[in-house]
Formats: structure tokens, sequence, C-alpha cells
């Protein structure tokens, strides 16, 4: 339509025909061209992990405007590598690792963090099994865990039911922080006294998370609305003389 010289050759009529078969049967847009947009990043995605989304990108602004000299910082939970390959980029002089229970997301994490960031080290944990004295000295934790409830399933679009990964995405709506529990009980042995926890939530659960914080002795806790006015990330502090 820009451009009503434009050819194509038939390789890449097919090509086309083939990426409107795919939309038609509602697979989402990034993963038929096997990229997504974060933080001004091109980032390879498809199957077996989670797009990116525009609210982890305010979470990683929020880390970074506070936290501009740490040195040490840890992603639980990286999918795509997204949040630690912008931390990386934003804070050269940081260590940045992301870890990730899934093969195949961590998968999509190398080849971001070999294109991006090569600086990241990527580990591949259960943030259920792993151990408590696996990190320590840590400025930050970070993680975007999996947070929409089951109940929301009628209300959502059926390119993410079909296709993006439950594990990333669901919580029962009867036990919704089994995650934020885990990451909150290590990073209180992980963070050195003075670091902080950021966690992305659910609107309707940041208040629960706020408490799960607070259960694990994290103090100075509070909650960030996002740009949709939707109460969106939380953040404790590991207290200094504990």
């Amino acid at each position: 339509m820009l451009d009503p010289d434009l050819t194509f050759t038939p390789e890449q009529y097919e090509t086309w025909q083939s990426f409107a078969a795919r939309l038609l049967n509602g697979e989402p847009l990034q993963y038929v061209t096997g990229r997504a947009w974060f933080g001004g990043l091109s980032l390879v995605v498809g199957p077996g992990v989670l797009i990116p989304r525009p609210e982890t990108e305010e979470l990683v602004e929020w880390i970074t405007s506070i936290h501009s000299q740490a040195t040490n910082l840890l992603d639980v939970g990286t999918g795509s590598g997204c949040i630690a390959i912008s931390l990386a980029r934003a804070l050269p002089q940081a260590r940045v690792t992301g870890i990730e229970f899934s093969a195949a997301a961590l998968h999509y994490a190398r080849i971001n963090v070999a294109e991006h960031a090569p600086q990241v080290a990527l580990h591949q944990a259960d943030i259920f099994q792993i151990q408590l004295d696996r990190y320590a000295e840590l400025d930050v934790v970070v993680s975007n865990p999996p947070y929409v409830l089951e109940s929301d399933r009628a209300d959502m679009a059926p390119q993410v039911l079909e296709y993006e990964p439950e594990l990333a995405l669901f919580v029962s709506d009867q036990n919704p922080f089994p995650y934020y529990r885990a990451i909150a009980e290590r990073a209180m042995h992980w963070l050195h006294p003075g670091g902080w926890l950021y966690f992305e939530a659910h609107a309707k659960l940041t208040q629960g998370v706020a408490q799960v914080l607070r259960a694990q002795g994290f103090g100075a806790v509070s909650i960030k609305i996002d740009l949709n006015g939707h109460h969106r990330m939380v953040r404790g502090q590991r207290p200094i003389g504990r």
C-alpha cells in the first residue's frame, strides 16, 4: 500500500501467505514473526516462552531509576530474558543473573542474551527447590512470576490461552501466592541487608503480595501503579539490621 511498485518473489509471497494463515488461526503476531519488542530491543520469542508485556518495561524502569549504582542483580523466572537483558544494558557495571525453570523458555533467553547482553549469566533452576545459600549479597532481586488467576480465563484472548505457556501464566484462585512466598523467602537470604525485592503482580493481588513480603520480614513495602492506572508492582527492602 505504501509502495505500489513493490513486488514480491514467489518465495516471499508464500511466506506472507503462511503468515496470514497463522494469524487467521489466532497465533500471536510475535510467534508468527519470531520477534517481540521490549524496551527498544527486538527479542526472539516462540512457543514455550511468554511474550513480554509493556507493564514489565515499567518494572525495569522503576528499578533502574532507583538503583543506578547496583552491582549484583538476580531475575527469577527470566523467560525470554527481557528483564535481565534490559537491566544489564541499563546498568553496565552490574553483574546480572537470570534463572528459569522451563527449558523451552531458557532456549529463547540464551539466544536473546547472546544477541543483546552476553554478560548476563543464565541458569536453569526451580525456585521451589533452589537452595537458600545459592546466592548472596545481592542488591536487587526481581521477578515477574505467574500471577494470572484461573478465573480470569473467561476474559482472556484466545491468542494467549491457546498459544502462550500456561506454566508462565496461571495460578489458582485458592492459592495465588506460592511463587511470591518462595521467592521472598529466598530473597531474604540472598539480598544484602538493605537490598530490595521487586515483583510484578496481578492488579487484584498487589495487597496480598505486600502482605507476603511483610510476613517474610521485608520493610518499606510499597505498591506502584502502572501507566494504565492499575496496581501492578510491589517492592520491599530487607531490613538493615537483619
